[in-house]
């Protein structure tokens, strides 16, 4: 397929080969030589069909707002699976250059992608199945979750979490009522394997496929906690290094932090059960994972 791709669009397809071991959810393939190559990218997950959209988007208005970024060649489907094609980046992964200053690289390019505009234009795919108007979204997905905390919730069956924290859980989403955030674009993985740094200018930000419009600076906040408390990756001085490149005191946001983190372990669960079953056992096990690290289980 990536053949059939290249050939559409005028590209080299002599050279063509898969980038192994760097696409969980897309199939990666380069062609072309030196300065000429390209990437070819396209869905694993005949049902995530509208990610590359939401790439081909946030890739250019990341570009136009300063942030190193491949170039979108071209965008498109081929027998209803989306494809991207994006310019070529040569650099090392940000994992083999790993320390705090790249995570204070990435707290800084996070703030500057919280500054752009989410416009009439932006793909449907960035905002959650709360809707478009990102105000009442927040409030619909808060008082959607709090609601679902009954005796009957499912999630007490399916072993998230035991009925006898559930008004723990009540108590910490309801707290989340006193916050009010900021809404703007996030994107969502913002990790050192997304960044690839090059030897002669800096780091490029890369794959914008978890990317959303929400509360900030939370949505990229929280991936990076979650992160650190998990598998303490970052570790605590690069959480830390991101929080000053993104201009933020984690002390005073950690309560917050944490009741987002349950959250969105619930409502990850509840999003499975409606929209993608196929997903409901990794969801599940996300949720108990985080609801755990919180003693909340």
């Amino acid at each position: 397929m990536a053949q059939e791709i290249a050939r559409r669009h005028g590209l080299a397809c002599e050279d063509i080969a898969p980038i192994v071991g760097h696409g969980s959810v897309n199939h990666v393939w380069v062609t072309g030589a030196g300065a000429a190559r390209s990437v070819i990218r396209f869905a694993i997950d005949p049902l995530r069909t509208n990610e590359l959209e939401v790439e081909a988007w946030c890739l250019d208005k990341a570009s136009t707002a300063g942030i190193p970024s491949p170039g979108v060649i071209a965008q498109g489907c081929l027998r209803a699976v989306p494809y991207l094609i994006e310019t070529f980046v040569q650099g090392a992964s940000g994992n083999e250059r790993r320390s705090p200053e790249l995570w204070r690289t990435l707290g800084s390019y996070a703030r500057t992608v919280h500054s752009i505009a989410v416009t009439d234009d932006a793909p449907a795919a960035l905002f959650s199945r709360f809707g478009r108007d990102l105000h009442e979204a927040w409030k619909g997905h808060l008082a959607y979750n709090v609601a679902q905390l009954t005796p009957a919730d499912p999630l007490i069956a399916l072993g998230v979490y035991p009925a006898g924290k559930q008004e723990r859980l009540r108590a910490a989403l309801t707290e989340l009522n006193d916050a009010d955030p900021a809404f703007g674009l996030c994107h969502g993985d913002l990790s050192l394997r997304n960044l690839l740094v090059p030897d002669t200018c800096d780091p490029v930000l890369i794959d914008w496929g978890s990317a959303s419009a929400g509360p900030l600076p939370f949505g990229d906040l929280l991936p990076a906690v979650r992160g650190h408390r998990l598998i303490d990756d970052p570790s605590s001085a690069e959480l830390e290094a991101f929080a000053v490149g993104l201009g933020v005191r984690l002390e005073e946001c950690w309560n917050t932090l944490e009741s987002l983190l349950l959250l969105d372990a619930l409502d990850l669960v509840r999003w499975a059960i409606d929209q993608r079953p196929d997903r409901l056992h990794d969801s599940i096990a996300a949720a108990r994972a985080c609801i755990e690290s919180l003693g909340c289980s």
